[in-house]
């Protein structure tokens, strides 16, 4: 998956089209977080895009 916008990531997962996120660890600009649907688990590195830690299904902890 291509970096996206951040906002742009916030409005739905890019997999199930769910607009709710869980909120995880974050340090300096970077933010974790990850859809409260399917799973899918991202890295927010507000002006350098959003990175795609891992699909849904294949369950990271993030924040736990």
């Amino acid at each position: 998956m291509e970096n996206q916008h951040w906002d742009k990531m916030f409005e739905s997962c890019p997999f199930c089209g769910n607009k709710g996120f869980l909120a995880g660890p974050r340090g300096g600009r970077a933010q974790n977080f990850k859809c409260s649907d399917c799973g899918a688990a991202f890295n927010n590195m507000g002006p350098f895009g959003v990175d795609l830690l891992s699909e849904p299904g294949i369950n990271i902890l993030v924040g736990e």
